[in-house]
């Protein structure tokens, strides 16, 4: 099968948010089960400057706005064994330190740089199928690819009707919502801001466009599926939900990359069944943070981004509280990756004010996050978003129970632990504030100081949250009904 992944970013390529890792690990594992992946994506800055080689297109895509015409170029490279890359750079449009924004703000011209990018990528693709090599399936991910399914389904793009449309929905509160004033930037006519189109409280959303157009809506988990049909998730779109094909592929981790029994970067290895180096493990990054070295006292750790969307605020408040379970803790930013400034600041605040038991990292590499990671007791995540961030399944796997604030994903991706650790897989809060957070560490302090935790870590290490079963379960959503 011949697949084409579009999307905003993809891991490995400078980027590390949970979207792009879950493409990046998608395409390879695909590629894997034999199918033809190909990614396509904006060159952003950070595609440049990560070293990729690629090869440019000499001939430019034309595109046709209300105030003349716009040219986009088109790359090709390859991001691994199997897997194409597609990268297009309108004008440079991309040539920006973020993907949709910096310092927690959005792009003004967000509509303008993914709507031309959707346009370029459909003339791609008609060309593609002109010469007998086109796809069978256009997988598109969240609102930034979305409006490609619907160009795809306009009635103009005939000898397209046959590729099967696809639309994850990783974090459905971001609609891709603008003024229909837009449209004329991106060359389409005010028809397109009809309800029964794009429109969308007085202006367009790209996500509608998509979800009316796919064959298939997936999400990361059936309970969120269904909450998208509501007011509350689904953020004005819950009209659209009902009427779409919607289903649900939990996403996994790429075990070549996330296993402590294998895992060069670690200070030894461990495994489900022998967890006794994950000491050895704790004691060297602890060692080297010159935090106390108490193999009995439980280490958790937070990992970026840093954001208010993230929890960092409630973190920080939550610190202390953390501190008084007699429990250490780490705050780590992302990987090479800095974060909102305010929030940054007061963590370390807090962190400097509690020295003796906690230390803020800020920006990490990948080898630092996979040490963290083996370290670790347990990890805590804040988010309010519905992704599942790669890095709760890697805490799994490592051993590191996940302390996660409950959204409707989350619940479906974690079982609550009960105090005698007979059943769960991670430990749940309910509200985002900073005693809930502090409490579910506690409980989860309790049960660490009981025979029973061995029980509980082994049970978490040995789940399958592999890429394998996701990918899979994606080739039959990939297939029409009739097959």
């Amino acid at each position: 099968m011949r697949i084409l992944m579009a999307c905003s970013d993809v891991a490995q390529l400078g980027q590390h948010g949970p979207t792009a890792s879950a493409v990046a690990a998608l395409a390879k594992t695909l590629a894997r089960l034999d199918h033809e992946v190909t990614i396509a994506l904006p060159r952003h800055r950070s595609v440049t400057d990560s070293g990729l080689m690629l090869a440019r297109r000499l001939k430019p895509i034309k595109l046709e706005v209300a105030e003349g015409t716009r040219k986009a170029t088109l790359f090709d490279a390859r991001l691994g064994p199997g897997v194409e890359l597609l990268l297009l750079d309108v004008e440079d449009l991309f040539d920006r330190d973020g993907v949709h924004g910096e310092n927690g703000e959005e792009y003004s011209d967000n509509a303008e740089r993914y709507g031309l990018f959707c346009r370029a990528l459909v003339e791609v693709v008609a060309k593609l199928e002109s010469e007998g090599r086109g796809f069978d399936v256009v997988h598109a991910h969240d609102w930034s690819t979305a409006l490609l399914l619907y160009l795809l389904a306009e009635g103009s793009n005939k000898g397209l009707e046959d590729i099967r449309k696809i639309l994850t929905i990783h974090d459905g509160r971001k609609v891709g919502s603008f003024p229909a004033s837009v449209l004329d930037a991106i060359g389409l006519d005010a028809s397109h801001a009809g309800a029964d189109r794009l429109g969308h409280e007085g202006g367009v959303s790209f996500l509608k466009g998509g979800v009316l157009s796919a064959d298939a809506v997936v999400t990361m988990s059936s309970a969120y599926a269904n909450a998208l049909k509501t007011s509350d998730a689904g953020c004005g779109l819950q009209g659209s939900y009902a009427e779409s094909d919607l289903s649900a592929v939990s996403h996994g981790i790429d075990y070549a990359m996330w296993s402590p029994s294998t895992d060069p970067l670690i200070a030894a290895r461990y495994d489900a069944e022998d967890v006794g180096h994950k000491g050895s493990c704790k004691s060297a990054l602890l060692a080297d943070l010159d935090l106390p070295l108490d193999p009995e006292r439980p280490l958790f750790v937070s990992f970026g981004p840093i954001s208010a969307e993230a929890g960092s605020d409630q973190l920080a408040d939550a610190v202390g509280l953390i501190e008084a379970t007699d429990s250490l803790l780490i705050i780590a930013g992302d990987v090479e990756a800095t974060g909102e400034e305010s929030f940054e600041n007061k963590l370390e605040q807090v962190a400097l004010a509690h020295s003796e038991s906690v230390r803020f990292l800020g920006s990490i590499t990948e080898e630092m996050k996979h040490r963290l990671l083996a370290a670790a007791d347990g990890v805590v995540f804040a988010s309010s978003s519905e992704r599942i961030d790669d890095t709760l399944r890697a805490a799994q796997r490592y051993g590191a129970a996940p302390i996660a604030y409950a959204t409707t994903t989350v619940r479906d991706a974690i079982v609550d632990c009960d105090s005698h650790g007979d059943t769960g897989t991670g430990f749940l809060f309910d509200e985002r504030s900073a005693e809930d957070m502090a409490g579910a560490v506690g409980r989860a302090v309790s049960l660490m100081r009981t025979t029973s935790w061995g029980r509980v870590r082994r049970r978490m290490m040995r789940l399958d949250v592999s890429w394998e079963r996701a990918a899979r379960r994606y080739a039959r959503v990939y297939q029409p009904p009739s097959s």
